[in-house]
């Protein structure tokens, strides 16, 4: 990190480690720091106006994410991209979300599909900037599973997806996949809409799957790699999915 980010003042509830590790996280997701950067904890406490504790602690909760690689000596690394590490976030998140589904869509509130349609919308808005369009996508879909109660399961989807942009963004594949996944995002909405739990689950065991394998071929290709083990892409993560 060249240029100097000083940490604003807290919002309530929030500490400095937080603002720090959201602040990387950030860069990190967006590719402003590409895989297999050097991170100093000392250049980053400078570069924030902080101590180095702060950011060690942050740098320990991206690590605990996956994010990050701790060294010894007071560095740390931005992981590498891993088509295998994104089939096995893409198994618990998809698999999560789609049982969360069954919970959620029933309590969904008018206020929830209400803020689901603004995020389409933006979404529609901010296709030419895929660091904004995958921060909505996001939110769309962890409405539903905040919805369910099921705050554990909320924690860990969150978690998979934030790593997940990272493999989006490097994959250049949101150009050519983003007006199947604005269909699909339509059909979920719709189903959500409905009260239709069971459908829900259906499309998104089918939209994870679909998407997972579109950026692991091509992560695999960029990477001259074998395709490795992806064949369960083509089965139902849970039972009662669509092929």
């Amino acid at each position: 990190m060249n240029a100097k980010e000083p940490i604003t003042p807290l919002a309530e509830g929030r500490t400095v480690v937080d603002l720090v590790a959201d602040a990387l996280r950030r860069r990190i997701i967006r590719g402003e720091m590409a895989p297999g950067s050097k991170l100093s904890q000392d250049k980053l406490a400078e570069s924030f106006g902080v101590s180095r504790i702060p950011v060690r602690e942050a740098l320990r909760q991206l690590s605990a994410e996956g994010l990050v690689e701790l060294h010894s000596h007071r560095s740390a690394m931005v992981c590498e991209l891993d088509p295998e590490g994104m089939l096995e976030l893409v198994a618990v998140a998809g698999s999560l979300e789609a049982l969360a589904a069954e919970r959620g869509v029933p309590l969904l509130s008018r206020a929830d599909l209400d803020e689901m349609a603004a995020l389409l919308a933006r979404m529609k808005e901010n296709v030419s900037d895929p660091a904004e369009w995958y921060q909505d996508n996001m939110c769309f879909h962890l409405i539903v599973t905040r919805a369910s109660g099921w705050k554990r399961a909320f924690g860990i989807i969150r978690e998979a997806r934030l790593n997940l942009m990272r493999y989006m963004n490097q994959s250049a594949l949101h150009p050519t996949l983003v007006a199947g996944w604005d269909a699909d995002h339509r059909q979920i909405f719709e189903a959500c809409r409905q009260g239709d739990q069971v459908q829900v689950r259906l499309l998104l065991d089918l939209h994870w799957r679909k998407s997972a394998r579109e950026i692991h071929n091509r992560l695999t290709s960029d990477q001259n790699v074998e395709p490795g083990e992806a064949g369960f892409l083509n089965r139902p993560f849970v039972s009662g999915g669509t092929s």
